[in-house]
């Protein structure tokens, strides 16, 4: 804090993750048995600036760390906040939340019990959000309540980023089968997930759990599509895993080395429209440099990682914290067919270059 005083009771946590507290009266925290791996340590405390530090965690290290708060430039002002009444804003509202948090019957039971800290602007091509204070989110289908201090939103026809600090809090309750229907819906989120994706990957295990890996024969910048996969196979081969991940030095992480683009099939669902001849969903991965990922799949560098189609389709409303652990025993959920006489129709591509922005 200011002139090195300390400042009690501010919060600490571990970004987008469950592992928080808050700061004892002196000031000082600590967190026990933090896994090996790149985390971003966040500090935030009202009227200062919110802190984030990088930490490379070693397996059994400890770290003393002294974090220095900045006060805002702005003084702190009593806000007085009225009903939204404008419909145009409403309007907005809605549209942020479709992108925020989807589309699906998940995403629609999600509530921002603060949308009046929105703020939205936009032009003929893009739709911009900001928020003056964290949003307070529930999630009711996955049991969640969360703390997303938004950096940044912007969506337009053809992609969407979101990003920002991300904290869960799991809701508690009595009710066993309420507990159950979390516990099960948690699992189909990771199923789902590109954390469970490029852990099958690394682990060699994609096509026992129901994908199909095809990596470009030759990069292309420009991915031109083909209306049956017949045709575009040509330009592809089967993904060899022993060619391209390998463990740390450590063996505490993989390492995915790939110039080309992978394209993966997920056999699980027939709900896919890219293909004409294939009903499966199909997402592109690209990445820019070696890609470390954590043993449950999670990306420690996820700027070199580019993300299209059917995975990068999933937002808020489907997030998992870092520190989720699945159970190894439960089956893996396959999605229901798609109802007879579904049409096929174009696949809207979406794009994200940081974690978690789905």
């Amino acid at each position: 804090a200011e002139r090195g005083q300390a400042l009690a009771f501010a919060n600490v946590f571990i970004n987008r993750t469950t592992i928080g507290m808050t700061a004892t009266a002196d000031g000082t925290f600590h967190f026990n048995s933090l896994d090996p791996g790149i985390v971003e340590l966040i500090c935030s405390f009202i009227g200062y600036q919110t802190v984030k530090i990088p930490l490379n965690m070693k397996p059994g290290e400890t770290r003393k760390i002294t974090i220095s708060l900045i006060p805002v430039e702005t003084e702190l002002q009593t806000v007085t906040v009225e009903a939204r009444k404008d419909k145009e804003w409403a309007k907005d509202l809605e549209k942020f939340r479709k992108v925020f948090f989807g589309k699906d019957d998940d995403a629609s039971q999600c509530v921002i019990s603060n949308p009046e800290v929105i703020s939205f602007s936009k032009t003929d091509t893009s739709f911009v959000a900001t928020a003056s204070q964290p949003l307070h989110i529930v999630n009711p289908a996955l049991g969640y309540r969360i703390t997303y201090e938004l950096a940044h939103f912007s969506s337009d026809r053809d992609q969407f980023a979101i990003g920002g600090n991300i904290q869960f809090h799991p809701l508690e309750t009595a009710d066993p089968l309420l507990a159950g229907r979390w516990t099960e819906n948690r699992m189909k989120s990771y199923h789902q997930s590109l954390a469970y994706l490029l852990r099958s990957i690394v682990e060699g295990k994609f096509r026992e759990r129901g994908f199909k890996v095809y990596k470009d024969k030759v990069y292309e910048k420009v991915l031109m599509r083909n209306a049956l996969f017949t045709n575009a196979k040509e330009r592809m081969e089967p993904f060899d895993q022993s060619l391209h991940v390998r463990k740390t030095y450590d063996s505490a992480f993989y390492l995915l080395t790939v110039a080309e683009r992978l394209e993966v099939h997920d056999n699980r669902s027939n709900r896919g429209t890219t293909y004409r001849d294939v009903r499966a969903p199909v997402t592109w991965l690209e990445t820019n440099g070696p890609l470390l990922i954590s043993p449950m799949g999670v990306p420690q560098n996820p700027g070199a990682l580019q993300v299209v189609g059917a995975m990068s389709d999933r937002r808020v409303a489907h997030l998992l914290p870092e520190d989720y652990m699945p159970d190894q025993t439960a089956e893996i959920w396959v999605a229901p067919p798609a109802p007879d006489g579904l049409k096929s129709m174009s696949e809207k591509i979406y794009l994200h270059t940081a974690k978690y922005y789905y």
